[in-house]
């Protein structure tokens, strides 16, 4: 019955060590769901959308992976900062308030400066996943390993 109970507890603490790990990686999925939304933005700039106040008519109709839940409503700007700010979930400040501006900032040039400016945005979401990946794993590694050591150290402490 010892036995069975110190394995318990070994698998309760891995689990909350895993639990922990998940949690690491929120800001990587943030930063490359970011990332992905920019390169939608990019293609229907290029390909589909004639002006960005219809792409961003089009972006309320269209999932974007997650990012953002979109209800429908007024002003398509206004309702997109509203969303990212409600789903801040795993973005770092910095990023969100780089997304913020993307958004605030669509609409007040011509079709080819938008352009270059999501295109920027981008870029910024490649270089910081890429930026904060290796941290993110090596977190993720402690934090797995922590808590199986501490359902170990739980288990024989009890024992």
């Amino acid at each position: 019955m010892k036995l069975f109970g110190m394995i318990i507890l070994v698998i309760c603490g891995t689990l909350l060590g895993a639990n922990a790990a998940e949690g690491c990686k929120r800001p990587i999925e943030a930063l490359s769901r970011a990332e992905r939304l920019c390169a939608g933005l990019m293609i229907m700039l290029e390909y589909e959308a004639p002006t960005v106040e219809d792409m961003l008519k089009r972006l309320k109709d269209i999932s974007s992976d997650g990012l953002i839940v979109i209800s429908r409503g007024y002003s398509a700007r206004e309702e997109l900062i509203e969303a990212i700010e409600a789903n801040e979930d795993g973005f770092y400040e910095a990023d969100m308030r780089r997304l913020k501006e993307l958004f605030i900032s669509l609409g007040s040039a011509d079709k080819d400066c938008e352009l270059a400016r999501v295109a920027s945005a981008r870029e910024y979401f490649i270089s910081r996943e890429k930026e904060t990946a290796p941290k993110a794993k090596h977190d993720e590694r402690l934090y797995r390993s922590l808590g199986t050591l501490g359902g170990i150290f739980a288990a024989v402490m009890l024992m």
